[in-house]
Parts: structure tokens; sequence; C-alpha cells
């Protein structure tokens, strides 16, 4: 008798401890800051030799101007996003049918290098056009370059890394908002190139 008082004293006890289960959502004891993210209206910066869509709130800056008396010069456009301390380095190539390949295989290799051995997503796409044909990787692995582009066209190729040198890498969920972000941008330049 006394052990079966002792074993219900035992359970009723083991029962009272038992921690009770919520089912309701708990929020975490930290967070990472939200940031405001860009809305999506684009406009095309000026002294570029195609149309490229640019994100209206960020800044394009122009590190060489297209010269159209001049037709084989490369163009270099700096696509600040002051909020997201980023910048998209981008470079418009002239090709013709000698330097087509060479060109694109430069880009392409420099795509890897900068990947690493990092797992990116990988989207292809074709301009509304049909003139432009996008490849674009993107990852919230370890990389200072978590998204880059490369877009072939019958007269040029433009390619371009995202550079985020104080992003907290420690958390990739902090920076995959600016990644997504950035990469809509680029899906919808790429889509609307001409």
């Amino acid at each position: 008798m006394r052990l079966i008082t002792l074993l219900a004293i035992f359970m009723a006890l083991t029962i009272a401890c038992t921690p009770k289960r919520h089912d309701a959502p708990v929020p975490r004891p930290t967070a990472y800051p939200r940031i405001q993210l860009y809305d999506t209206t684009y406009i095309v910066p000026g002294n570029i030799p195609v149309s490229f869509q640019v994100n209206a709130q960020a800044i394009p800056e122009l590190q060489s101007a297209h010269d159209s008396t001049r037709h084989h010069t490369a163009v270099w456009l700096d696509i600040i996003y002051p909020a997201y301390k980023a910048t998209m380095h981008c470079t418009f190539t002239p090709v013709d049918g000698k330097s087509r390949a060479a060109v694109r295989d430069n880009r392409a290799e420099r795509m890897a290098l900068n990947l690493g051995d990092n797992r990116a997503e990988r989207t292809d796409l074709t301009s509304v056009h049909g003139k432009y044909r996008t490849t674009i990787l993107s990852t919230a692995s370890h990389t200072l370059t978590p998204v880059q582009f490369l877009s072939e066209g019958p007269d040029w190729i433009i390619s371009g890394a995202l550079r985020m040198d104080h992003a907290d890498r420690s958390d990739p969920d902090s920076i995959r908002p600016i990644i997504h972000a950035v990469t809509a941008d680029i899906i919808h330049a790429a889509r609307h190139l001409k």
C-alpha cells in the first residue's frame, strides 16, 4: 500500500513539474533589424548604351559615359543602394562576332570565381523583346558578391556583381531580404533590356 501511495505521489509531482506546451508563437529574444526595402519603381539612367532599368531609389553613378561616336568603348555603371549598404558594379562591353565568346567566357569565369564553393540559385531568362539572354546567380552564403548576372545581346554583354562589404554574414537571414530585393531588380532589368 505504501508503495502505491509513493508511486501516486511521484506521478503527481512528475505531471505537475512537466512544462506546459504553448501553441502560441513566442518571439525570439533578439532579432535582426528589419530593413525598409525599396519600392519596385524603375528608371533608365542616361549615357548608357542600352535601356537598362535601375531601381528609382538606388543611385546610378556612371564611372564612364557612353559615347555614340566610339562604338568599341566599355561603359561602367555603379548602382548604389544606400539603405542596403551595397553597390551593384555593372559593365557594358561592346561585342562583335570575334570578341563575343571571349568576353562571355571571361565574365562567366569571373562569376564562378566570385562564387567559390558556395551554392547559388540560378535564374535564366530572355528579355521580352527576345534580344538578350540573362543568367542571374544569387546566394546568401558567405561571399562579398551575393548577386551576379550576365546578359548577352546582339551588340553588348552586360555583367554585374553586387558588393556588400558591411553586411553581417554571421546570420544569412539578415541579408536574405536584400539579396531577394536586388535579385528582383536585376530580373526586372533583364526582362526589359533593349
